[in-house]
Order: C-alpha cells, then sequence, then structure tokens
C-alpha cells in the first residue's frame, strides 16, 4: 500500500514538473515570436502555455499574451488577458499599462476605460 501511494506521489510530481518545463519552454518561444513581429503565434503559444497549466500563468506572461493579441488586432483576446491580470492577479502597474505602445490599438475600445480603471484601483 505504503509502495502504491508513492508511486502515485512520485507521478504526479514529475507530472507537474513537466507541465512547469513545458510552461517555461512556450513561453520562451512566445517571446522569440514576439521578437520576431509574429504576434498572432506568439500570441496562440502564450496560450498553449497557460492550458499546459490547467489554464493558470504568471503575470507577466499573461501581459505579454495580451501584448501579442492586441498587436494581432484580436482585442477581445487581448482584453481577455488584461482583464484577467487586473482582476485576478491584482496588476498595479497602471503607469506601463496606460504608456505600453504595444497597447494602443486597445485605447479607443470601451473595456480599456475599466480594465485600467481596475488596475488603477489595485
Amino acid at each position: 500500500m505504503k509502495n502504491s501511494i508513492l508511486l502515485i506521489l512520485t507521478t504526479i510530481v514529475s507530472l507537474s514538473i513537466s507541465a512547469q518545463d513545458q510552461y517555461r519552454a512556450l513561453t520562451h518561444q512566445a517571446d522569440s515570436l514576439y521578437k520576431a513581429k509574429k504576434f498572432r503565434m506568439s500570441a496562440e503559444k502564450y496560450s498553449a502555455a497557460f492550458v499546459e497549466l490547467g489554464n493558470k500563468g504568471f503575470i507577466n506572461d499573461r501581459y505579454n499574451a495580451a501584448c501579442s493579441w492586441a498587436l494581432a488586432s484580436q482585442p477581445d483576446s487581448a482584453f481577455v488577458q488584461l482583464f484577467k491580470i487586473a482582476k485576478n492577479g491584482n496588476y498595479t502597474n497602471y503607469n506601463h499599462i496606460t504608456s505600453d505602445g504595444d497597447l494602443e490599438s486597445l485605447h479607443s475600445d470601451d473595456r480599456w476605460m475599466e480594465v485600467t480603471s481596475v488596475v488603477k484601483a489595485n
């Protein structure tokens, strides 16, 4: 019985480490694609990374995904990421989000005021 429990725990830890490694590899690829100005592909890699961790992700990665989606002219997807970091991640860098040129295409959208208000309140 003890051996079975140990085997199960070892398997779970191994899978968790593997998922984290895959997450890091995917976010690294996403960053490289962003630098190559392949914004849609970059955003899709970030999305794949989040799926790898059970739809979880680090705030900086979600912010970068939002930038990639915005630059790929996909405002709905960009706002999904921005609202996740603003509401769930308590993102607080108001000066950065309001001055980031990557997000400029979102400024005319009604959701922009909403997301920046949440960030400012944080």
